[in-house]
């Protein structure tokens, strides 16, 4: 099964979807017992040390972090980069399509862009 974990810039009716869903392993990092001012860097830390991929809204910093944890071949289980606006909660469909759908070994050290566009995810149908 596919562990998740969101940022804090994570929207909340993603999480809160996803908080709902009995099908989906899924942790929002400020319920972790960290700050929601850990630096990104720690964030992938504890999302690497979970085995949990990882969801976010910041495309500033975290995905040239999770870029270079990757390039020093530090653990990295995903991550899941969302669009900045709400995106009419498709976000929250995509985002439980590709827990339902996809094996940890698939999403480790990738970072996934969503709206997933034909040919994201290796031998999967996307909608």
């Amino acid at each position: 099964m596919l562990k998740l974990a969101s940022d804090v810039n994570v929207h909340g009716s993603v999480a809160a979807g996803l908080s709902d869903d009995q099908d989906v392993d899924f942790v929002r990092f400020q319920d972790s017992g960290l700050s929601s001012r850990t630096p990104d860097q720690k964030v992938l830390e504890w999302a690497a040390s979970q085995s949990r991929v990882l969801l976010t809204n910041d495309r500033a910093t975290m995905i040239n972090y999770a870029r270079q944890r990757v390039k020093l071949g530090k653990p990295m289980p995903g991550l899941i980069v969302l669009p900045r606006c709400h995106w009419d909660g498709r976000s929250l469909e995509q985002v439980q399509l590709i827990a339902a759908v996809c094996d940890p070994s698939e999403l480790a050290d990738r970072i996934i862009f969503l709206p997933l566009k034909p040919g994201d995810l290796p031998g999967r149908v996307t909608r």
